[in-house]
């Protein structure tokens, strides 16, 4: 191989490289500014239509999404090669693959501080077992960001911690404004009725009374009537032998909910994928 044939195999190695950073940086890099545009612009395109919810609101719209994003890539990663200079002669400073990552490194920066202005949709780790078996440990999830007023009962929602302000919690909503809750025994009362809870599961037989020794047994399993404020609802784990929710931190402020889960896109259970949540 002649050194422009070298020189040229190298150029498209860059070019791909860059392209697969982000689109429009392998035309950058070969000079061609039009398609640059064309690609880059697809590419934010896709994730702002993604990220503020238009889309990827279910898990087949998530692997619509998927599907174009990797026909960008791709697509402008072949582009960018075809593209690339034949030689290693001096070009404009803007073409050197350092000025181009520079630029990308800039590019990224800026669109990591303009996320919170049109992020609507997130993704999130559950760690813990206290939604099982609805949500198990290690279940990857999106949920859709957004003030809830007025939740539902029932409804799965994300909330900032009554403790740990900041923090992000899961849990159900069981009862709503003006009502009351009781708990007897494990055995849920709203209004005075027992509440017909199918998604609750005990794996502890063992009931604990009111009166015993340790303040977190105590409330695990038995709850004197409580009336709900306004703007404010009661949350509990689907796992309610361990689950940490309003039984130890009492009532939780509809103000402090941002939003609800609507699907899980990765679990270790594949067919847990595609899961939906939000019905």
């Amino acid at each position: 191989m002649d050194d422009n044939g070298e020189a040229r195999c190298k150029s498209r190695i860059v070019a791909i490289l860059l392209s697969l950073c982000q689109p429009g940086l392998g035309h950058l890099y070969a000079l061609r500014a039009r398609r640059a545009v064309l690609f880059a612009g697809a590419s934010l395109a896709l994730a702002a239509v993604f990220l503020s919810g238009l889309l990827g609101q279910s898990f087949s719209s998530l692997v619509i999404v998927l599907s174009i994003a990797l026909i960008i890539f791709l697509g402008g990663a072949i582009d960018a090669a075809r593209c690339a200079p034949r030689s290693q002669s001096p070009g404009p400073r803007l073409s050197r693959w350092y000025a181009v990552l520079a630029l990308a490194v800039a590019m990224q920066w800026l669109a990591y501080q303009a996320l919170p202005l049109v992020q609507r949709l997130k993704s999130f780790y559950m760690p813990s077992s206290n939604m099982e078996p609805t949500i198990v440990p290690g279940d990857r999830l999106f949920a859709a960001l957004a003030p809830s007023p007025n939740p539902r009962r029932g409804d799965i929602v994300l909330f900032e911690s009554p403790e740990t302000p900041g923090m992000l919690l899961l849990n159900r909503v069981i009862a709503l404004p003006g009502e009351t809750i009781e708990i007897r025994d494990k055995a849920v009362l709203l209004n005075g009725a027992l509440a017909e809870e199918p998604w609750a599961q005990h794996l502890d037989p063992n009931i604990l009374p009111a009166d015993y020794y340790m303040e977190w047994g105590r409330k695990r399993d038995q709850l004197s009537r409580l009336t709900l404020a306004d703007g404010q609802v009661f949350v509990m784990g689907d796992n309610r032998d361990f689950s940490h929710d309003s039984r130890f931190y009492g009532p939780v402020d509809t103000s402090s909910v941002r939003g609800k889960p609507l699907y899980v896109y990765w679990s270790q259970d594949r067919e847990r994928i595609g899961l939906r949540l939000d019905q």
